[in-house]
């Protein structure tokens, strides 16, 4: 699941993006006396609530084009605003509608879990962002991998991806746990929607 709180999604919804521009101050250390010698800066593309994720560019205007470009398409996952309120059950059940309860708790359900499922996928491309970012930075630099695993030859592309695997354990780990979660709630989705449907038909055998 994603880790975002309250705060943070109303932030989310507010901004409509996942990512920012930011000028990062970093600091140079001297080589010999390791003692820090001056402060660089850097434009640097940042996740809002992932600290490990972020992408170092060499201007402001590249920095900026990359964060609507990452903006984009996190926006196309945005489904929030598309939701309807939930169904009020006290009312219906003051309406005397107590047939259509279950049926009610069950959409409701459902529109629980789609606001899940809206936040986990958020959570999978951001993962699946960063992982690829830094496997393309290999992929773009075989002599890189060629010299860590004393290669004769350019690597393969296997070769090169078990390396990102080895390398980028941690992003790799968070990316595929994230499309775990992502499809788990989608079987969930799944169950609710057959459940909706027995609903549907038992209450057309009652009307009967």
């Amino acid at each position: 699941m994603s880790n975002l709180n309250e705060e943070d999604i109303a932030k989310y919804q507010e901004t409509k993006g996942l990512f920012e521009v930011r000028l990062l101050k970093i600091p140079v250390f001297d080589q010999e006396t390791g003692a820090e010698i001056k402060t660089d800066e850097q434009y640097t593309v940042c996740s809002k609530y992932f600290g490990s994720e972020n992408y170092p560019c060499y201007d402001e205007r590249t920095a900026n084009e990359l964060c609507d470009f990452m903006n984009v398409l996190t926006r196309k996952c945005n489904l929030d605003d598309e939701l309807p309120e939930p169904i009020n059950l006290k009312h219906l059940q003051l309406e005397g509608n107590d047939l259509f309860m279950n049926l009610a708790s069950k959409i409701n359900e459902k529109h629980e879990l789609i606001r899940q499922l809206q936040e986990a996928k958020n959570h999978e491309l951001a993962s699946k962002i960063d992982y690829t970012h830094k496997c393309n930075q290999m992929k773009l630099h075989p002599d890189k991998v060629k010299g860590v695993l004393e290669l004769s030859k350019n690597p393969t592309e296997k070769q090169i991806t078990a390396y990102c695997e080895e390398k980028y354990q941690r992003e790799f780990e968070m990316y595929t746990v994230a499309k775990a979660n992502t499809s788990l709630l989608n079987t969930k989705l799944d169950l609710i929607n057959d459940y909706i449907s027995l609903e549907k038909y038992i209450i057309r055998r009652r009307l009967k």
